[in-house]
């Protein structure tokens, strides 16, 4: 019977062509080109307009939602919530 011993244990590599096998997001020209003609451009963080701005109001007509607000990250998102919901200090939230 022949056991076969993983790579970390002198094992033979499984994968033995050289990385990287899988790239995400695929950067084509066209995004490319996209990003770097907004860079030049603006970012438009801090006033709500061009790229952001649209893309809120794309997203609160497409959801049929009164406003979208993009966040960096899941925890800037909740926060956002419970300030929009006139959440407080002390106030009850039950969940699942």
């Amino acid at each position: 019977m022949v056991i076969n011993r993983l790579a970390i244990k002198n094992g033979k590599k499984e994968i033995v062509v050289k990385g990287p096998h899988f790239i995400w997001p695929r950067i084509t020209k066209k995004t490319e080109r996209a990003v770097l003609k907004q860079l030049r451009k603006t970012i438009s963080i801090y006033d709500n307009s061009d790229v952001v701005g649209r893309l809120e109001s794309n997203l609160s007509k497409y959801f049929d939602a009164d406003y979208a607000l993009l966040t960096n990250s899941g925890t800037c998102a909740l926060y956002s919530m419970y300030i929009g919901a006139g959440l407080k200090e002390g106030d009850e939230i039950i969940v699942p």
